[in-house]
């Protein structure tokens, strides 16, 4: 880590609804009371986050800081892959999963003060045909959610929750084929899925968290199959969820992989939350320890 470098603050001025905008004093206030130099860029369009932290001059910086929601940490994050240059977060997302998993605060405040005194870990990222995924990425319930969250004008929680709710009763279970290799040795598995999660953290967001034992330093990521089941039975399922207990339900696989191949009859599929569109075969593959992160003491 450059030892006297500049922190550059990268905001997307729409996050949390709106107060990314008016997060430039804080970091001012806490910057002068560490006694550290600093910079804030805002970021003016879609890909803007990714651009400055590829371009971002190592020599000259010490840390990047995406602050934001998941898409804006995933710009900033796919930026600084295999580079020295590590990457803070200030959450302001709708979940926060990666910064949940990592233990960074939620607090704007405590946040950025941690952005100053936490310490560089290495970290795991999966990539996902020319996409990258730090956190859970995946196809189907989740990935019909979020296509239908980014048109939302509530977003947010409640507004999330909503959506869960009535799509709880539209939603039909998609087909999967997943080929697995490892150590020469390949499997088939052919199934009908309501999730198909691709976990690097344990969790979506908001503490749901949908691979226990996921962990973003041993070079593998989770794959969770869940398996069709009764809308009355989803209460049940989301208790599991938000008490760590998701891989206990019989209806849920969890494999650990290093790579893999995935069809679907489906082309919509989500990104750490963000909606994409993938034709054809995805290929899934770990890049092990590729990115650095601050995380608390």
């Amino acid at each position: 880590m450059n030892a006297n470098g500049v922190y550059l603050f990268i905001i997307n001025p729409k996050a949390g609804a709106g107060k990314g905008l008016r997060i430039d004093v804080a970091i001012s206030i806490i910057a002068k009371n560490h006694n550290v130099n600093f910079e804030i860029i805002f970021t003016e369009y879609a890909g803007h986050a990714f651009e400055i932290a590829k371009n971002a001059d190592s020599k000259k910086y010490k840390v990047l800081i995406a602050v934001g929601g998941d898409g804006t940490i995933n710009e900033v994050g796919r930026g600084l892959i295999n580079k020295s240059l590590p990457m803070a977060i200030v959450p302001m997302g709708s979940g926060n999963g990666l910064a949940r998993y990592s233990k960074i605060p939620l607090s704007a405040i405590k946040a950025i003060k941690n952005s100053f005194t936490g310490k560089q870990v290495a970290m795991d990222v999966i990539k996902i045909n020319t996409h990258f995924s730090f956190n859970v990425s995946g196809v189907g319930f989740d990935s019909a959610v979020a296509h239908q969250f980014q048109h939302l004008y509530t977003r947010g929680f409640w507004g999330y929750f909503k959506l869960i709710v009535k799509l709880m009763f539209q939603f039909k279970p998609i087909e999967v084929n997943i080929d697995l290799s490892a150590n020469d040795v390949s499997k088939n598995i052919k199934d009908r899925v309501f999730i198909l999660a691709i976990a690097n953290s344990n969790q979506f967001g908001n503490n749901a968290i949908i691979a226990p034992a996921a962990d973003t330093t041993d070079g593998k990521f989770n794959l969770v199959l869940v398996k069709p089941f009764s809308v009355f039975k989803m209460p049940y399922y989301a208790f599991m969820m938000f008490t760590n207990r998701f891989d206990k339900i019989k209806a849920v696989i969890n494999i650990e992989a290093a790579q893999c191949s995935i069809r679907t009859v489906t082309n919509e599929w989500h990104i750490d939350g963000e909606p994409v569109v993938f034709d054809n075969t995805v290929e899934v593959k770990i890049l092990p320890l590729a990115i650095q992160l601050i995380v608390p003491q």
